[in-house]
């Protein structure tokens, strides 16, 4: 689903370990027609970094022609035995996985999962990111079902492995961000980085978001 507001979001993972901390991000939103330029952008200045980059697909909008630009991209790159790129499920089509029954959600992983697996010839889906940040325990007991471990959202009360259910779901929750809560309005530098330092303190590692607006992508082309 195209959103007016967000291109995409950007997370990125500050975890506290020992004495030796690190950063990973995530990427969400890639789809066939959808500010493809920044998000390649983006990719590209990670990759020419070498940092390893999660990337959250949208399966119903994704690799739905042979000609997808950005499908022939990630494939690309999944092929670069240089750079760490893992494929998440983003939903289905990226709506809601909080409120439809168990057999619903079922339904919709198996068929995200299978999808991105046939276009870019991944042999598993392991990672999972709820649109809009929203899952049950219903959505935990799908994932299970199909075979994932890995659960990345936005809901701040949660730590560590995910403690809703029994579930050995690994979630990393965000405590930082780069904008107010509707995307336009921006956090100063400084507030990100305490936010950061704070859940670090808390938790041992933070996950902040970083928006990128659709006048993100004529700046890109008009810098190339």
């Amino acid at each position: 689903m195209k959103r007016p507001v967000f291109g995409f979001l950007l997370f990125f993972f500050a975890l506290g370990l020992a004495q030796a901390p690190c950063v990973a991000f995530r990427l969400d939103d890639t789809q066939d027609d959808w500010m493809v330029s920044v998000q390649k952008a983006v990719m590209g200045a990670l990759k020419r970094r070498g940092v390893p980059l999660t990337i959250g697909v949208v399966p119903k909008l994704f690799g739905n022609y042979p000609g997808s630009e950005m499908l022939q991209y990630v494939k690309e790159n999944l092929e670069d035995p240089t750079w760490d790129l893992e494929v998440a499920a983003h939903g289905w089509d990226h709506t809601d996985f909080a409120g439809p029954p168990y057999t619903e959600l079922f339904e919709l992983i198996g068929m995200g999962k299978e999808k991105l697996m046939d276009v870019t010839g991944l042999p598993d889906i392991e990672t999972f990111i709820p649109p809009f940040n929203g899952f049950s325990e219903r959505t935990l007991e799908a994932l299970k079902d199909h075979g994932f471990t890995i659960i990345s959202s936005g809901i701040t009360h949660t730590h560590g492995p995910c403690p809703r259910t029994g579930l050995d779901f690994y979630q990393l929750p965000q405590g930082a961000s780069t904008a107010k809560s509707n995307g336009e309005t921006p956090v100063v530098a400084t507030e990100t980085w305490h936010q950061i330092q704070s859940q670090i303190a808390s938790d041992g590692y933070a996950m902040g978001e970083s928006a990128q607006r659709r006048n993100e992508e004529e700046k890109i082309r008009d810098e190339k």
